[in-house]
């Protein structure tokens, strides 16, 4: 299962996937309604598709959202029940996930490589966690073309946020040796490339994403 959002549709990224998937014989399917910050029926959704199309493997295309939605849908789909019952304050934990592919289309968000997952309670305005080294995606690949074209403000936007969690990173009382010094390069990287690739330089969104 592919799970994206409609941007990404129009924008035409999912097209040379699709090709791929076509040309290697895959059967597959596609989850769509993916909204920015993604919500508990998001995961609904994106579960039962899944599960209605007996799924073992998830693609997620997109920004931090897809990527998200994926994670949360890869829980359910193996565990049941609902997505807020594994949640980090007090869920419950689970022992297994369907493995994730992340294509990120954004520069900075940095799901791809994370093991954790934000999800929205739309009705009572609320996000809440879920945590675990199993939602890790297992491949994570960073295409230049999916960001060539991405509007300046999804750039500034998600570089940015990019820049913010590595000043977090680097301020935090749990920080080490090696984690400032990934997050000070982060930082530097970020200097120099952000505003180029706000600017339409597409050699300085690669190294944004």
């Amino acid at each position: 299962m592919v799970v994206t959002d409609q941007g990404i549709i129009e924008a035409g990224l999912l097209n040379p996937l699709e090709e791929s998937m076509k040309s290697a014989g895959l059967d597959y399917c596609i989850y769509d309604g993916v909204v920015s910050n993604p919500t508990v029926k998001n995961v609904e959704e994106a579960t039962g598709f899944c599960l209605e199309n007996n799924c073992d493997v998830i693609i997620a295309l997109g920004g931090g959202s897809s990527i998200d939605c994926a994670k949360g849908a890869a829980v359910v789909a193996k565990n049941g029940g609902a997505i807020y019952d594994y949640n980090n304050k007090d869920g419950k934990e689970f022992y297994k996930a369907l493995p994730i592919i992340a294509v990120p289309t954004t520069c900075g968000t940095g799901s791809e490589v994370s093991y954790g997952t934000v999800i929205t309670i739309e009705e009572e305005k609320h996000k809440f966690v879920v945590v675990s080294p199993l939602i890790y995606p297992v491949q994570a690949y960073l295409d230049s073309n999916m960001v060539e074209d991405l509007p300046s403000f999804l750039v500034s936007a998600t570089g940015i946020d990019a820049l913010t969690h590595a000043i977090e990173s680097f301020i935090s009382k749990g920080s080490n040796c090696l984690s400032e010094s990934l997050a000070l390069h982060s930082i530097r990287l970020i200097g120099k490339f952000l505003k180029p690739a706000y600017a339409g330089d597409k050699n300085a969104r690669f190294p944004m994403l």
